[in-house]
């Protein structure tokens, strides 16, 4: 049998963006999206949701965690954006910036994520028309989520594993709720298998600034979790 991930995902309190902030979040969904899965791996909806399909289901939490982080250090909110243009007006339009020679800042977009695993079912030449158990479980748990404050959640027919895994889903949410823009920049690096002294070097600050960001974002935490959902999930789905 053929297993598959499925994440879904909304942006929380997307109603009180801007519609500038909405196009501009629309814009760094589909270059972050195109870059993490690939652009025949993803839908967006009504530009503020989303869902994308993991051939891998190992790394669908990793996957999850990149999209939060995508969004955590983007500009999109106007202040952060205006504040990028005064910062530094010689950058087109703030797009090239790196957030983190900013001051440590938390008005931030985030998503919530519904990861569910199961067996492959229809494919259709659109995501948006195919269907599964994989999509089934990922689409009714993320209906759910809102209600329990929750931001990531993984669901499986395999109830064990799930509770297993929600208590692993509550730890990283406390952290990742937690990002600033600078930590969510480098956990990104870092899931892009950067090295320490390659993000010091790429953003032009000491090597034990880019430490600081790592442990104060618990990145050590994180690794551990992401290792041992990639190891379950591979000896039971894969």
């Amino acid at each position: 049998m053929e297993w598959i991930g499925v994440l879904t995902g909304d942006i929380v309190d997307s109603t009180k963006l801007t519609s500038i902030e909405r196009a501009r979040l629309e814009e760094r969904l589909n270059e972050g999206l195109t870059k993490i899965v690939g652009k025949q791996n993803y839908e967006l909806y009504r530009g503020d949701s989303f869902q994308i399909v993991i051939n891998e289901p190992s790394t669908a939490l990793r996957t999850a965690i990149k999209i939060r982080c995508l969004l955590r250090k983007s500009l999109i909110k106007e202040d952060l954006y205006n504040e990028a243009k005064e910062t530094y007006p010689s950058e087109k339009k703030g797009r090239n910036l790196s957030t983190l020679h900013f001051s440590y800042k938390k008005n931030v977009v985030d998503a919530r994520i519904s990861i569910g695993i199961g067996a492959k079912g229809y494919s259709s030449q659109n995501i948006k028309t195919s269907d599964g158990e994989a999509f089934q479980l990922s689409g009714r748990t993320l209906d759910n989520l809102k209600s329990k404050g929750q931001k990531l959640v993984v669901t499986t027919q395999n109830k064990p594993f799930n509770d297993y895994i929600d208590v692993i889903c509550s730890f990283l949410d406390v952290f990742i709720n937690n990002w600033s823009l600078q930590q969510a920049e480098v956990v990104y690096e870092l899931l892009e298998g950067k090295k320490q002294i390659e993000i010091a070097e790429m953003i032009n600050i000491k090597q034990a600034s880019v430490s600081q960001r790592i442990n104060t974002a618990h990145w050590q935490e994180i690794e551990k979790a992401i290792n041992l959902f990639e190891k379950k999930v591979k000896e039971i789905y894969e």
